[in-house]
Formats: C-alpha cells, sequence, structure tokens
C-alpha cells in the first residue's frame, strides 16, 4: 500500500463539504459543533474550528473556549496543486463568504462556547474536508504531513457519532418530540451497548467493521421510539446541540 507524505488536493471543491452554504447547514441544525465547522460569528467574523470534537467537550459540555482560527479572503487565486499552496492557509473553495476564502492559520484564538452556539454555521466540512483541514494544521504547526487516511482513522469514529445524532435528533422532532428529550434518548442510546456486549455504540462507531451495525440499530431505535411517543411538548433548541462525547 502507497502512503501518501504530500499535502493534498481535493478532487473537486464540494468534496471539502456536508454543507457547503448557511441554508444547507441549518438544515443539520441538532449536529453537534464539529471540527471544520465554518461560523459566523456576533460581530460578523468568520471562524473555523480546528479541535478535534472530543477536545472541545468535557463529558457533556463544551468547554469555555474553543480553538479557532480565521477565515480570511486572501483576493489571490488558489493555486491548482494546494502543495504549492502558502502553508499557513487551508482553502475554502466554493464558499460565498468573499474573495478567494482561506483558513489563515496565524489568525489562531478561541472562540467561547456560548459565542460558537450562537454564531450561523456557514458551512460544515465533510470527513475528508476535515482531514484535510487538520492535514495542514498540522503540517503548519509540526512541518510534518500526516496522509488524510490517517487522520480519517482518528476523526471517523466522532464524525458518524455526530451524523447520528442528528439523524436521530431530526427524525424524533419530526415526531412531535422535544429536541431536549429526543438528544437525551440519543445520548442515552449511543452510551448503551445494546446487542452486542463490553463496548458502548458510542466506541463501536471507532470499528468500521461495526457502523453499519450501529447504524442499523439507529433505524430500530427510531421506529420503536417513534411509535412510542412522548407527551414532552415540542421547545425551542439551540443549534447546533452541545453533545459529543469521547
Amino acid at each position: 500500500m502507497t502512503t501518501l507524505t504530500h499535502l493534498e488536493t481535493p478532487d473537486k471543491s464540494d468534496s471539502l463539504y456536508a454543507a457547503q452554504d448557511p441554508v444547507s447547514a441549518a438544515e443539520l441544525r441538532y449536529r453537534p459543533l464539529f471540527t471544520g465547522d465554518v461560523l459566523r460569528l456576533g460581530d460578523g467574523a468568520l471562524h473555523v474550528l480546528i479541535q478535534h470534537p472530543c477536545s472541545m467537550r468535557r463529558g457533556n459540555t463544551l468547554n469555555p473556549n474553543l480553538l479557532c482560527a480565521q477565515v480570511e479572503a486572501t483576493r489571490q487565486k488558489y493555486r491548482s496543486d494546494w502543495a504549492d499552496a502558502p502553508f499557513d492557509l487551508c482553502y475554502l473553495p466554493g464558499m460565498s463568504t468573499g474573495a478567494y476564502p482561506a483558513v489563515d492559520f496565524r489568525g489562531i484564538g478561541t472562540v467561547g462556547a456560548d459565542a460558537a452556539l450562537k454564531a450561523e454555521r456557514m458551512a460544515i466540512m465533510s470527513l475528508y474536508g476535515v482531514t484535510l483541514l487538520m492535514q495542514r494544521w498540522i503540517h503548519f504547526t509540526a512541518r510534518l504531513v500526516v496522509p488524510t487516511r490517517t487522520l480519517a482513522n482518528v476523526f471517523a469514529g466522532p464524525y458518524d457519532e455526530a451524523d447520528l445524532i442528528e439523524e436521530v435528533v431530526g427524525d424524533l422532532t419530526a415526531r412531535g418530540w422535544a429536541p431536549a428529550t429526543a438528544l437525551a434518548t440519543a445520548d442515552e442510546w449511543l452510551s448503551s451497548a445494546g446487542p452486542a456486549r463490553g463496548l458502548s455504540r458510542r466506541l463501536r462507531l471507532a470499528d468500521p467493521c461495526q457502523r453499519g451495525a450501529v447504524r442499523r440499530e439507529l433505524r430500530q431505535l427510531v421506529r420503536d421510539e417513534g411509535e412510542a411517543g412522548t407527551d414532552s411538548p415540542t421547545e425551542d433548541f439551540p443549534a447546533p446541540l452541545d453533545r459529543l462525547a469521547d
């Protein structure tokens, strides 16, 4: 097997995103904050979260401050080969946030958890987009090139967990559940082992061989809980939801 040791270039710009604009990002309102989320804060500034999702949290609660990098309009055409691009930038092609927007790793800072939860999500990265962002961030700080395939092994389980939380909370709220109740149900479900003994479903998501089984169990959960229903009224709940555990 050949291991890539150079900074990678995406084949297509849309392969970097699960949601590439605020409208499509808003459709994933129940998805927890995650690495690579592009946020527009109250002052209009754009920032990208660059922490691993588990390091953003202590148990169920976001840390008071989250590591982020500024998004700037570079006003310079992107290089066709990203290995030749400035090491302190990660391009964000296809976003309508200025002329040739890019993550600027020189503009590192923190954003408060409350501000992050209230921010407008401008984009949500795909798993590949997250790994490409992390590849460039690690290279900028350590001058070390880590293949995106290696980084995917670290991020795939939590990424699937975020997808599952968004899915189950979205499905249950569509049946009339209060979002807080749906979220608590999803969290309890992920923390339990279910039909499998030993590891929780959350930990099983780290194993590619078990992710399909976990998803099938999820679909059954939604059917069962949806049929059971709830007397809890639908209530407003801030988006995105704050939950993604180790």
